[in-house]
């Protein structure tokens, strides 16, 4: 029995008994009046009980609901939140694959659609159909005339989403109006960093992978990105030793320069190694030789490697990174090159594990 229930009943029957008690101890009805008004009495306690249980049920029953309510709104709340987050995630790289695509419309089936409104639902898939219609062109630049290009198509269903979800939750904002012309013009400015922020990841992560498959004279660490003679360059360090791969620069800033691929070693610090310098003063006093150039006829290594710090070269990048050629990826052509470099590096005969070795009286 519910709790309010027994509370109920427990107040009427000591109601009924401190009624009887003071009929009793102060004589106020006969003795032939008594059976009556008992009667009359225990009648009372019975509406009267039955009305505050009615009353209890009903207040009970609306709390529940709107316990209810609230624990659903916030799950919903909390699963559309996922979703949108998933949504920006893919987008921003500013493209969409039908992997990535599928992964969506799983969170859709899985976690959108037992929360939103039918007409809502349909809203929300209808604009996963146009993505998936221009995910494959998503590359191809914005139109200069009043057509919109894949790309500037997409990020209107992703709003078209946003808003969608904000109606099903009553929250009254929208992107619409001049606040998606906004957007879409703040859109224009940031999508070159927003593209190299994020290649630049997958570059280090391409070149990593090549790294681990192969195997070398000697082992290289974790990419990463570091400054050097006011460029940066992407460098791998030599396992236990004061060398680094370099190949760069990837972001040109302040100090124009070649594109090459080469071992450094800083060269006050590594006197044992001068013999071995690429030259003895300048820029090459630093590196191993030999350096690794492109000439005025073989561009191979700019080719390869992106400007981070030019729009156009990061689009085009982009572009190469999303259709390889040949099954390659840009990234993964960069990591083999270094690779090979050196693997290849000789010099008087003595590879890159020779000189280590020679230079730091080790035996082989």
């Amino acid at each position: 029995m519910n709790p309010r229930t027994i509370k109920s009943l427990s107040f009427a029957l000591v109601g009924l008994l401190l009624f009887f008690a003071v009929v009793i101890l102060f004589r106020v009805y006969s003795e032939k009046e008594i059976p009556a008004q008992f009667t009359g009495a225990l009648l009372g306690a019975i509406v009267t009980a039955a009305i505050t249980m009615a009353l209890l049920h009903g207040q009970s029953q609306a709390e529940e609901t709107k316990e209810r309510n609230v624990k659903v709104f916030e799950e919903k709340s909390r699963r559309y939140n996922e979703f949108l987050e998933k949504l920006w995630k893919v987008w921003e790289d500013r493209h969409v694959s039908l992997e990535e695509l599928n992964d969506l419309m799983q969170s859709v089936s899985k976690d959108i659609i037992i929360y939103t409104k039918a007409e809502n639902s349909k809203k929300i898939i209808r604009s996963l159909k146009i993505i998936s219609n221009d995910s494959n062109n998503s590359e191809s630049t914005d139109k200069e005339d009043d057509s919109k290009g894949p790309r500037e198509k997409i990020q209107n269903e992703i709003f078209s989403i946003i808003n969608t979800i904000a109606e099903d939750l009553g929250l009254g904002g929208s992107i619409d109006g001049d606040v998606q012309k906004d957007l879409e013009e703040l859109e224009k400015t940031i999508r070159p960093f927003l593209l190299a922020k994020v290649y630049r990841q997958r570059l280090l992560d391409d070149v990593e992978n090549v790294i681990k498959r192969t195997e070398l004279q000697v082992d290289l660490g974790k990419p990463y990105y570091e400054d050097w003679a006011g460029n940066e360059y992407l460098w791998t360090k030599v396992a236990d030793y004061p060398i680094e791969l370099g190949i760069g620069p990837v972001s040109l800033r302040s100090v124009p320069a070649g594109r090459m691929i080469g071992f450094f070693v800083e060269s006050l610090h590594n006197p044992e190694f001068h013999k071995y310098r690429q030259s003895p003063r300048d820029f090459g006093k630093n590196f191993l030789c030999e350096m690794r150039w492109d000439s005025d006829s073989d561009h191979r290594i700019a080719n390869a490697i992106p400007d981070f710090n030019k729009s156009d070269s990061v689009e085009k990048w982009v572009s190469r990174h999303r259709n390889p050629s040949e099954g390659k990826n840009p990234g993964t052509i960069v990591g083999e090159m270094l690779v090979q470099y050196a693997k290849e590096w000789i010099h008087e005969g003595k590879d890159i594990k020779s000189i280590i070795y020679e230079c730091y009286n080790l035996e082989a």
